[in-house]
């Protein structure tokens, strides 16, 4: 509600939200690497979580800005200062 308050359209609240889920969800990832280690420690043996992490931009980006996956998502790209 309080960014259709603000004027942003409906597509543009998708996207937003959208990439608010993704990166929670990055975080989270990040978090579980390990049960003992710290998130971000170097001592952690799961490093595929690093291509995984690339590959989540990668997509993202696509969703965003790609014209045909705008479409079959209902987002819109978006700009730095939003």
């Amino acid at each position: 509600m309080y960014l259709f308050e603000r004027g942003f359209t409906e597509n543009c609240v998708r996207t937003i939200t959208l990439q608010t889920i993704v990166i929670a969800q990055m975080f989270h990832l990040f978090n579980s690497r390990s049960v003992r280690d710290r998130a971000f420690s170097y001592e952690s043996r799961n490093n595929a979580v690093f291509i995984v992490c690339g590959l989540l931009f990668i997509l993202q980006s696509a969703i965003t800005y790609l014209p045909f996956m705008n479409i079959a998502f209902g987002t819109v790209p978006l700009d730095l200062f939003v």
